[in-house]
């Protein structure tokens, strides 16, 4: 395992599941009991709900990996998406205006499997470059 395995399971979360769409890899590389932290879909069904959410607002994604970096059991993948949303998005209905977010995904493994999964981004950026007016709550 280690090293090796997590860079592995990263480059199959961002790539084979997110970017070709193969939604039976999350069984390959998470364990039953998964946390994904963005849910409150417990276990694996969890991160089958987030992706499925993702591809349902930006249904047709194009996905860049920026760089990958892993210790033993913990991997960072940060990555690029662009897409038009199709859906609302944090209350913003689309209109057609394509986004490009970057996004931090970290992934923590025992033995080989993804236990716990966590992402950050500017949940702002996208909002703002779909021509939302982001209002001042002090004024």
């Amino acid at each position: 395992m280690g090293r090796e395995r997590s860079l592995e399971v990263m480059n199959r979360y961002l790539n084979d599941v997110l970017s070709e769409r193969r939604l039976e890899v999350i069984e390959e590389i998470a364990s039953e009991d998964m946390k994904d932290y963005s849910q409150e879909i417990p276990g694996r069904a969890g991160l089958v709900h987030h992706v499925r959410d993702f591809w349902r607002i930006f249904p047709e994604v194009e996905i860049k990996v920026l760089r990958t970096v892993a210790e033993e059991n913990q991997v960072v993948g940060i990555w690029r998406f662009r897409g038009v949303p199709q859906a609302e998005y944090w209350g913003v209905k689309p209109n057609g205006i394509s986004v490009e977010v970057v996004v931090w995904s970290c992934l923590r493994l025992a033995d080989g499997l993804v236990t716990d999964y966590w992402l950050t981004y500017n949940a702002l950026d996208p909002i703002t470059q779909m021509g939302a007016e982001i209002l001042d709550p002090t004024a």
